[in-house]
């Protein structure tokens, strides 16, 4: 299984897994795929882990490159539930109704709720983190937990998982993002676990790499990493 993360605008990141799967769009994320030579031809999922402008804001350019590629196969966008309207005025706002006969025929929009799905390749874990923000397992080995402070839904999220990208984006979580505090607490608690974190600020990537915490990696402009 190849996962790739790919740091975009704002300091945060996007993530793909196996080259069809993409985790959250924040902005400027198409063109940082391009750039690393992604095929965007070959998505068939996309997963928001919740519904802010730091993971859809390329989505509406995402729908406008796949029209434009000529992708004419069923896409599923998996999304936190009760927000889809969120979505559809996203792209609305962006482009009116324009693209809305292409995203009837090939974009099949699922509801996330707190249950496993199996698709062709891989099987995903959805697990509720806060009452907008759902992480995922993929395969029964990579975690995301989206932004979310910890939550039994997180610590779910690291017992069933090998590998874990984190929200990390400060130094003391909140009620919103884990912090570093967090991340101390977490790498302490799941010691067989490999926790990256994303969505750092340059100050919270030096602050880790000075820390040098035995099960954390911490990750550059792009990252790569296989599992079985």
């Amino acid at each position: 299984m190849e996962i790739k993360i790919l740091k975009i605008e704002n300091d945060n990141n996007c993530i793909t897994i196996n080259k069809h799967i993409i985790i959250n769009l924040g902005k400027n994320s198409i063109n940082t795929l391009l750039q690393d030579g992604y095929d965007l031809t070959k998505i068939d999922t996309v997963i928001f882990t919740n519904i802010e402008k730091n993971t859809i804001s390329d989505y509406p350019l995402l729908i406008v490159s796949l029209e434009k590629l000529g992708v004419r196969n069923k896409i599923n966008v998996y999304y936190p539930e009760k927000e889809k309207n969120k979505i559809e005025e996203y792209i609305h706002k962006k482009y009116d109704t324009y693209f809305d006969a292409y995203i009837e025929e090939y974009i099949t929009y699922i509801e996330i709720i707190d249950k496993k799905l199996e698709e062709k390749e891989e099987t995903y874990k959805f697990i509720q983190t806060t009452d907008s923000n759902y992480g995922l397992i993929i395969n029964d080995k990579i975690g995301i937990t989206g932004n979310t402070p910890i939550t039994d839904g997180v610590k779910e999220i690291y017992q069933r998982s090998d590998l874990v990208m984190t929200d990390c984006g400060q130094l003391e979580g909140d009620n919103q993002h884990m912090g570093i505090d967090d991340l101390v607490v977490l790498s302490v608690q799941y010691t067989g676990v490999k926790i990256i974190p994303i969505n750092m600020t340059e100050n919270i990537k030096e602050e880790l790499k000075n820390m040098k915490l035995q099960n954390v990696i911490i990750t550059d402009e792009k990252y790569t990493c296989y599992m079985n």
